[in-house]
């Protein structure tokens, strides 16, 4: 009885050479950008600081609006990007009170402040 009604899920989506298709794939294509967009007004930036001794600094990075975590990174390392500090420094929960403080010193101190560079 139901048999003639029920269609497959798979076959619920708009195909190719339907006229809804290309809505659709637009749709897609404009959330993306649009998510995209939000992403890049997202702060992404870490804090440098003194570390505990003379030999070290101390890292916090801030990646896409959330707090990622912090670590004591040797003096002599070049950090030049994003995924190399993620590899040295311990991440954390992230945490509203974290990301406020974090956002705040940033403000205070804008010279303390390192970008990456975005691909």
């Amino acid at each position: 009885m139901f048999e003639d009604i029920f269609v497959e899920p798979e076959n619920l989506a708009a195909q190719p050479g339907d006229p809804y298709h290309q809505i659709e794939t637009s749709f897609v294509g404009y959330k993306s950008e649009a998510i995209q967009s939000l992403r890049n007004e997202l702060p992404s930036f870490a804090i440098v600081e003194a570390g505990r001794t003379h030999e070290e600094k101390t890292y916090m990075l801030m990646e896409d609006g959330k707090f990622y975590g912090y670590g004591f990174v040797p003096s002599k390392e070049n950090i030049s990007d994003r995924d190399q500090l993620k590899k040295m420094i311990t991440p954390y929960p992230e945490n509203e009170f974290v990301r406020s403080l974090m956002l705040r010193h940033a403000e205070s101190f804008p010279h303390k402040k390192m970008f990456f560079q975005t691909v």
